[in-house]
């Protein structure tokens, strides 16, 4: 990063501690709300981008208690290697049949790293997690499910990230709802899975499940970040 570009990612980290921030969890009950006013008689469907149990399991909680009809979709051709992503599809596969007795429709899409790597995070080993890449990387995954939710009659599109801690909800939230343009029917379901106490709810479900938490976010260089003791094996 050249210091111009430090300037802009220090001010951006600046921003995150804003208190003009959205409210997106209140904001996400305020769109409930209206729903069930306007379609009293009527199931919302939403297509769930998930990247692991780990994020995903207290979202499922939170949208199926809400009315929600969802369908998880799982494309996160941004994890490595091929044993890690096999390893968290396995894990999601493994919940929704034993939470929710297959009762939660899964879809997954291709997986293909390398390319991934070239064309959608090739600066990634330039940027710090959380940062530009990271953000083109977020709205690649919520556009795949975006285009599937659309294109198959969905209300609303979402994605799990937001329960993170390590990532930004008004970015991702922005990311969204930006997306949302593009799209005639399927609408952006604003959230922030992380608040109302989400991150102990989502602990006691995974001590319950005995889920697997990963300790980085996915791709090659976020594995390397968290271990730097494995770059030189």
């Amino acid at each position: 990063m050249n210091e111009k570009e430090k300037q802009e990612y220090i001010a951006y980290l600046q921003s995150r501690k804003s208190s003009s921030r959205h409210n997106y969890y209140k904001e996400s009950l305020k769109v409930i709300e209206h729903w069930k006013k306007d379609h009293p008689d009527q199931q919302p469907r939403i297509i769930l981008h998930a990247c692991c149990i780990v994020c995903a399991c207290w979202p499922l909680d939170f949208l199926k208690e809400n009315g929600f009809d969802v369908t998880v979709f799982f494309s996160n051709s941004n994890i490595w290697p091929k044993s890690e992503y096999d390893h968290r599809l396995n894990e999601v596969k493994r919940y929704l049949h034993e939470r929710w007795n297959d009762d939660i429709s899964l879809i997954v899409s291709s997986y293909d790293y390398e390319k991934y790597a070239e064309t959608v995070i090739p600066e990634r080993e330039n940027d710090p997690e959380g940062w530009k890449s990271c953000f083109g990387c977020y709205a690649k995954r919520i556009d795949e499910a975006f285009a599937y939710g659309d294109a198959n009659g969905y209300d609303f599109c979402t994605t799990v990230m937001t329960f993170s801690r390590q990532k930004d909800s008004e970015k991702i939230n922005e990311i969204g709802l930006r997306l949302a343009a593009k799209y005639s029917r399927t609408k952006w379901f604003v959230s922030d899975f992380k608040k109302a106490d989400g991150q102990e709810k989502s602990e006691a479900i995974c001590d319950a499940y005995d889920i697997y938490r990963q300790d980085y976010c996915g791709c090659k260089t976020s594995y390397y970040e968290r271990h730097p003791e494995k770059i030189s094996e």
